[in-house]
């Protein structure tokens, strides 16, 4: 019972990052509102930003990879769980909000019942430095499970879990990168079936910020799909985190396969017009790079787009300017892609075949290792 209680108390209470403009918002409002002493104010200090940082997770987890601004629904019941008696006075959570009204902005006009209301943190009062405090991360993070949970769940990819925990993000260097080089173009995102750039803006920053601490604390999630797929915490990192990754403590490499859907469905493809031409590029891996000048676009936007209506459209592609541009540069090679899509399941095809490659195979090699789906993180 001893080793059990002080595992947990080490757990709750860790020292994490915070954006120092929200710590100092903090104990600036609690010094200005509250009569407390030096202790007392400290205490509350923390619950402030557990509070801060419960909200904040809820709202990138809840809302779209587009805008990040919506506002997160969040019932009374999940809230009242920051309570917290300092000296003779209770403080609950709607005092505590109060407290954080620089920081969190709340919904008034929409909510649900009389239990629920939409809260959404205020990224523009973040700044760009960090500082750190020691609170209860369990409150925070209420889904958080451990490791033996996710062994226990998915014990055949016991090895992958393993060693997604001995992962980890440089939080000051990505962040000083990011500050850098905001306003940079992302990868696009298909959005109501067109193609919708992203920039790295503060909300961005931040939210990208939070996804990376989250790895660095253990708050790690992993799902396998029906195609074999191997999901997680690592897998939905985003892509400019990957060069500020220590893995067991060292800087790893990470082997990325080039165009690995185009590769992969030219193994299934019969004997056409166009095929040897195919095959040719994306073994080199220009097959991309080809599709985009034809279609004057940039490789990420048709990258998109590939996925949108070639590789994982439930429909056939039968006309379009993807489509005349294939046809162009590749013969009949769209048609036996249309015939293989026939019955609308070419993307789980493709993702069984780069399961059996990557997590079957790969993952099931006697090395330290993360998988990003076509992605092998590894020491060199």
């Amino acid at each position: 019972m001893r080793e059990k209680s002080t595992k947990k108390k080490t757990r709750d209470n860790m020292k994490t990052k915070v954006p120092t403009a929200v710590l100092e918002t903090a104990i600036k409002s609690v010094k200005l509102r509250l009569n407390l002493t030096e202790k007392e104010q400290s205490k509350i200090i923390k619950r402030l930003i557990e509070l801060w940082m419960f909200i904040y997770n809820k709202q990138i987890s809840d809302d779209d990879t587009i805008s990040l601004k919506g506002y997160t629904n969040i019932d009374k019941s999940e809230l009242d769980k920051f309570s917290i008696k300092v000296g003779d006075t209770r403080f609950r959570y709607k005092q505590l909000l109060e407290l954080l009204d620089d920081l969190v902005e709340v919904n008034d006009k929409y909510k649900v019942g009389s239990f629920s209301k939409g809260y959404r943190v205020i990224t523009s009062s973040f700044g760009n430095s960090l500082s750190e405090i020691d609170i209860d991360l369990s409150k925070s993070f209420t889904i958080m499970k451990s490791k033996e949970y996710w062994i226990e769940k998915y014990s055949k990819y016991k090895h992958l879990i393993e060693d997604a925990y001995k992962s980890s993000i440089e939080l000051g260097e990505y962040l000083n990168w990011m500050f850098n080089n905001e306003g940079m173009e992302l990868k696009p995102v298909i959005d109501g079936g067109f193609v919708k750039k992203r920039f790295l803006n503060r909300d961005r920053i931040w939210h990208h910020f939070l996804l990376a601490l989250k790895i660095n604390i253990g708050d790690l999630w992993f799902k396998v799909s029906n195609e074999g797929r191997f999901y997680s915490s690592i897998s939905n990192l985003p892509y400019t985190a990957i060069n500020f990754m220590k893995f067991n403590y060292q800087s790893p490499v990470d082997i990325d396969i080039k165009n690995c859907q185009p590769l992969l469905l030219a193994s299934l493809l019969g004997e056409c017009d166009g095929l040897l031409q195919y095959k040719r590029d994306v073994e080199e891996g220009i097959f991309y790079e080809k599709m985009a000048n034809e279609l004057n676009i940039s490789r990420n936007e048709f990258k998109t787009l590939s996925y949108r209506f070639i590789f994982f459209n439930p429909k056939p592609l039968l006309s379009g300017k993807v489509y005349s541009s294939m046809v162009k540069l590749y013969g009949d090679v769209i048609l036996k892609i249309n015939k293989l899509n026939s019955d609308g399941r070419l993307s789980h095809k493709l993702q069984e075949l780069e399961s059996k490659i990557i997590v079957d195979g790969i993952g099931k090699l006697n090395i330290p290792k993360l998988l990003r789906h076509d992605q092998v993180i590894c020491l060199s």
